[in-house]
């Protein structure tokens, strides 16, 4: 066992075989930690154990997040991320020899041999955790009961009468994929990546590695692995004729940011015009707490306000705040692959803004607060008060385009099996939640917060900070979830807290989704609403959308340019004879793309991003890629 004590973690992976040797086991755990791309200044631990090794790596600034452990006889944890409320329950374990002295990985680890997989329902966190205990020699897996810390799993050996079955556990897809050399291609999320526009439920881009869920640990032994959930969020019951105050939310919420502050570090602070970020921004400095404030200037339309409500906010509250100038997230960018890459290649990144965000990100930062899962917990622009299933053509809007687009490039055989896998996999995620607007918030809680919001702040900023998500803190979430989708839509909480709570942030409107929002005019059920950008229409043409669809490329951005040049490059460099490719259809689109017809645009960036997922899981490959293709 090698042990570096006192590390902060944010990325685990970990071995566990008895059908390996304890040299396989070492090498397989040293490929996966390397495959997360932290450099070589980051803090790490390595533990090797019976029938097992497992690694642990985080950012090169110091900060209280995870770290490493001996349990009592022998055991051993290793954890990512923060468990908030493990010093108070220590007190219930008086009669271990742990200190309150030792680390707050220390006292995991005494509560796990204590109380086994069952103590990880008490832990109040984002985290992610790989336990072994010595005198069970089983490995418990597990994250945290809203299920925020993404963590990947394989499992080989399968078969009747079969023992001694491998796990494969880890922060990052790609890192198993580093091991096991090629997996099969799951249809089914190829359907959720192209009609929702992130992989839903416990799904990757493989068949054979699945995401863990809420509620959900890994109990591995020699004779097998056993999955089981024990919690999930659909359980949290609404109560129809309690009133849950605004006190309470606040005083909850104040309670999820006291629990993540770290005073000797530095808080930043990333601030928009919308919601979440100015609450964020109001409970720090309640708590005494000035951060560093950074927003950023992007290449918005005319007529898009955020940054100047930003500027005039700073102005009322006599507060400085950096403004910093994000760039342009093209398909031709080295950091859109880099982060695509990071996010193992399970929602597309090039035009988000986590592709800009992430190169302003910089270790010095230390916690980076954000509002994950606000928006779902008070009201955002999401929660429409509308049933269920109702807001499924909404959910699926782009598939109406894309599948007439996917059944011309894909085999008949092969778009049947997407077609058919994508539908199995939605409706079984969806008999998970009940028919109605409380269903829809939490199934947006489940997906597309765990699985495509989340992954921003615990895969890919975690590679140069600590996340500090107040706003997804179990006890918090535990009770707004338990008010009426009803009352929580149109932002009413948000508004009730700022006037209570925070006045001074009402004398400058606030951005949700498309629309600004005028506060001082602005109460419960009478939202005030004009939209931030003017034209949105005209502003698409001017973007250059309109050129699209008439199929003259004179009339193209520079940028769109360089996309339509960097998909024929990546085309080429790929391969167009897989099983799964129509590949006349996708020959003659390239030849058209390559002579300017933007006509074929928008289905070759479907086998664009195709293409990535065969190359991006392969070092060699993905290296070749930067260099002869993203040109970096």
């Amino acid at each position: 066992m090698r042990k570096q004590p006192n590390v902060s973690i944010t990325k685990l992976c970990g071995v566990f075989s008895s059908q390996m040797g304890a040299g396989q086991r070492a090498t397989a755990a040293t490929r996966m930690v390397e495959t997360f791309h932290l450099g070589d200044t980051a803090g790490g631990a390595f533990v090797e154990v019976p029938d097992g090794a497992m690694a642990g790596a985080g950012p090169a600034c110091a900060c209280n997040s995870g770290g490493q452990a001996s349990g009592p006889n022998g055991s051993m944890l290793l954890s990512a991320g923060n468990c908030y409320n493990i010093r108070q329950l220590a007190d219930e374990f008086k009669a271990s020899p742990v200190s309150m002295a030792a680390t707050d990985a220390d006292l995991m680890a005494a509560a796990l041999a204590a109380r086994g997989p069952g103590a990880v329902e008490q832990f109040i966190g984002e985290f992610a955790l790989i336990f072994y205990d010595a005198p069970a020699r089983t490995v418990l897996v597990a994250n945290d009961r809203y299920g925020f810390c993404p963590l990947y799993f394989h499992v080989s050996g399968e078969g009747p009468g079969r023992t001694g079955r491998t796990l494969l556990v880890a922060s990052e897809c790609k890192a198993i994929r580093g091991v096991t050399g090629p997996l099969d291609y799951d249809p089914a999320a190829y359907g959720d990546f192209f009609y929702v526009g992130y992989v839903l439920g416990d799904r990757t881009l493989f068949r054979q590695v699945k995401a863990l869920g809420p509620g959900e640990y890994l109990l591995w032994s020699i004779d097998g692995v056993v999955r089981k959930r024990y919690w999930h969020p659909s359980q949290v019951l609404v109560a129809h004729g309690a009133e849950v105050s605004p006190r309470q939310i606040h005083d909850t919420f104040d309670a999820a940011v006291a629990r993540r502050l770290q005073p000797d570090k530095t808080q930043t602070l990333l601030l928009s015009g919308g919601f979440d970020s100015r609450l964020v921004l109001g409970a720090l400095l309640a708590r005494n707490q000035r951060p560093r404030i950074v927003t950023l200037t992007l290449d918005y339309p005319p007529g898009h306000q955020e940054t100047e409500l930003v500027r005039r906010l700073m102005r009322a509250m006599n507060l400085e705040c950096e403004v910093r100038t994000a760039g342009v997230g093209h398909l031709d960018s080295a950091l859109g692959l880099e982060v695509f890459h990071a996010l193992d290649g399970m929602y597309p990144t090039f035009d988000l803004l986590c592709s800009r965000l992430y190169a302003l990100i910089q270790p010095d930062m230390e916690c980076i607060w954000d509002g994950l899962a606000l928006g779902v917990g008070l009201g955002g622009h999401h929660l429409n008060g509308k049933t269920f299933r109702s807001n499924l053509p909404k959910l699926m809007t782009a598939r109406n385009s894309v599948r007439p687009l996917l059944k011309k490039i894909f085999r008949p055989e092969w778009f049947e099996q997407v077609e058919k896998e994508f539908h199995q996999g939605l409706e079984a995620e969806l008999s998970l939640f009940s028919d109605d607007p409380d269903g829809w918030s939490r199934f947006l809680l489940v997906n597309r917060i765990r699985r495509r919001i989340a992954p921003n702040d615990f895969q890919l900023y975690a590679r140069k900070t600590f996340p500090r998500t107040p706003g997804a803190d179990s006890r918090f979430l535990d009770l707004v979830l338990t008010v009426p989708a009803q009352r929580r839509k149109d932002r009413g909480f948000y508004i009730d807290l700022y006037r209570d709570r925070y006045p001074e942030f009402m004398k400058v409107p606030v951005i949700s989704g498309d629309y600004c929002v005028d506060l001082p005019k602005a109460g419960r059920g009478r939202i005030i609403r004009r939209p931030w950008r003017q034209g949105v229409k005209e502003v698409s043409q001017r973007m250059g959308m309109a050129s699209l669809v008439s199929g003259t490329y004179h009339w193209l951005t520079a940028g769109q340019r360089r996309t339509m040049s960097n998909v024929a490059r990546l085309l080429r460099f790929g391969r167009l004879d897989r099983e799964i490719y129509n590949r006349p259809f996708i020959e003659k689109g390239l030849r058209k793309l390559e002579h300017g017809s933007t006509y074929w645009l928008i289905p070759m960036m479907l086998v664009f991003y195709v293409e990535l997922w065969h190359l991006l899981f392969d070092d060699g490959q993905y290296h070749a890629l930067r260099k002869e293709v993203f040109r970096s």
